[in-house]
């Protein structure tokens, strides 16, 4: 067998001949171009007038593989978050949660969750139940933060932490998604640095790692709770042995996905561990691996911890901003909007790690002007907020710039909008808009 556009390590190839028979079809595969794919904000595409062209994805009807990769970062409808680009394979994970019935009480932890695309699905898919998406990395986390704001996502918390740390906080959840750091395998076609950088010890180390990772994470794991296992790996050890592992313990047992044959996925099944490989050769998307267990150990839930009373802050600037049944609280200035049931994980957390997501962010006060935030101008609560300005292209890319837009306006607050989508805030003086933009996302 030749691979000769790049070579691939030689022990991988060794492998993988020994996991699939078209191995040809699989190397050639890896020397064609990797897929573009976004996912569409629900919410926000039916408020907006934008038109997305692509092909459905077949296992998340809110994927679209995209003709070509355009320049993200230069589309305000991206900075809007009415879409989020990411990789087709990770996008079943929607279909994935079918399988799964939680209840609006239950709660949901993504332990490994940075840049955020599977985070995004788990809030849409659950919407009524509070999520907790971690990151152990302290840049990362606030990618992940600024991902989750974008979408507008609510009853949402963002920590830097580990599934150890998380221990502290006594809370038991009822899904927990560990997208495991592993090999990177599956990103082959996409990175070549990952091709680079692959060893068998590296491969090795990943595997014992996940070990640990999931031996602390299923702690955390409540009495009949679910969890999700993926990587973006073809490796066994860091896939289906890792299953068969924790089956093999006795406490936990595979569930079953129901897949198409016609999708193209390769169900695994080892000694009752049941796993789905997608392989890039079978279908539109690059590498990927996904099983779920559910807990059968009998492990009483304790109660939710008591928290000092949620008293709710006054505040007149808010006229046209839609809180639903949240609480407003007012810490050192800065406002946030809370459910009962999120302040009271919340409080939870503070013990467990740094919260950097909480509440919805309403704003601050400065003298005795109310600033709103950029996480309300991303958010649902303002869809009928007014006064509004549509701008065109030109005009919102400027502004995404952190640049004033020289337009006359009604003095005060103005939602600034694109294709009918809020890109942000910004003061008007009457003569020009002031941008409100923090000046970490603005683009260049």
């Amino acid at each position: 067998m030749e691979n000769s556009k790049y070579s691939l390590p030689e022990d991988f190839l060794k492998r993988i001949a020994s996991q699939i028979e078209d191995i040809d079809s699989f190397v050639d595969s890896l020397n064609g171009v990797s897929p573009t794919f976004i996912r569409v904000n629900r919410h926000k595409l039916n408020l907006s007038d934008a038109h997305l062209e692509g092909t459905s994805l077949e296992w998340n009807d809110d994927g679209i593989l995209l003709s070509d990769r355009p320049r993200f970062n230069q589309d305000p409808l991206y900075h809007a978050g009415l879409y989020y680009p990411m990789e087709g394979s990770s996008m079943f994970l929607k279909h994935a949660l079918s399988s799964i019935s939680l209840d609006e009480n239950a709660l949901i932890l993504d332990l490994c969750a940075a840049p955020g695309g599977k985070t995004l699905i788990l809030k849409d898919y659950f919407p009524h139940n509070v999520l907790v998406s971690n990151e152990i990395d302290g840049k990362r986390v606030h990618v992940l933060k600024e991902n989750a704001v974008r979408w507008g996502t609510d009853e949402h918390l963002v920590i830097n932490s580990d599934a150890e740390r998380l221990q502290r906080s006594d809370l038991l959840f009822d899904l927990i998604l560990v997208d495991a750091p592993c090999s990177g395998e599956g990103l082959f076609r996409k990175d070549e640095k990952s091709r680079e950088e692959w060893t068998l010890d590296r491969a090795a180390g990943c595997a014992v790692r996940q070990m640990d990772i999931l031996d602390h994470t299923l702690d955390l794991l409540s009495s009949g709770g679910y969890l999700i296992y993926s990587t973006c790996t073809y490796n066994p050890d860091e896939n289906i042995n890792q299953i068969k592992r924790l089956i093999n313990d006795g406490y936990y047992e595979s569930i079953e996905i129901d897949i198409p044959d016609d999708w193209g996925i390769d169900r695994i099944e080892s000694e009752g561990a049941i796993g789905y490989q997608f392989w890039p050769h079978h279908i539109q998307g690059e590498g990927f691996f996904i099983s779920i267990i559910r807990n059968k150990e009998d492990k009483e839930k304790p109660e939710l911890p008591r928290t000092k009373r949620l008293n709710s802050a006054k505040i007149n600037s808010l006229q046209g901003v839609d809180l639903n049944d949240k609480t407003v609280v007012d810490q050192n200035g800065q406002l946030f909007a809370f459910t009962e049931r999120e302040w009271t994980i919340y409080n939870a957390l503070l013990n467990s790690g740094k919260v950097v997501k909480k509440g919805l962010y309403l704003g601050e006060f400065k003298g005795k002007d109310f600033i709103p935030s950029h996480d309300l101008a991303c958010h649902p609560a303002i869809d009928t907020f007014t006064p509004t300005l549509e701008l065109d292209l030109e005009q919102a890319l400027f502004y995404l710039k952190g640049n004033a837009l020289p337009v006359q306006a009604e003095k005060g607050v103005i939602k600034l909008t694109f294709q009918g989508i809020s890109i942000g805030f910004g003061k008007s003086n009457g003569q020009r808009i002031n941008n409100l933009i923090p000046k970490h996302l603005r683009i260049h």
